[in-house]
């Protein structure tokens, strides 16, 4: 049987207990009024999403690299394929 390694347990773990929570959250209306709006939270956002020495928001180019050539390597992926 296969040994499930910590990482795995956590997920699971994790998992169960979102679907299992006692109160489901409220979906999405239409309208809301969402932070995106704010002039100053989407200026930072987009700071944060275009910065790559960290991966606050995006993941850095080295780790992008990484696993764009994962998926060459692993999908059997050609120039103009897509997913």
């Amino acid at each position: 049987m296969k040994r499930k390694n910590s990482y795995q347990g956590n997920l699971l773990e994790t998992l169960w207990k979102i679907y299992n929570r006692p109160e489901r959250p409220e979906p999405f209306t239409e309208g809301s009024d969402l932070f995106w709006s704010d002039p100053s939270f989407s200026e930072r956002i987009l700071e944060q999403h275009l910065d790559d020495s960290n991966g606050a928001a995006s993941r850095p180019a080295g780790e992008r690299t990484a696993q764009i050539d994962w998926l060459w390597a692993n999908l059997g992926l050609q120039p103009g394929m897509h997913l």
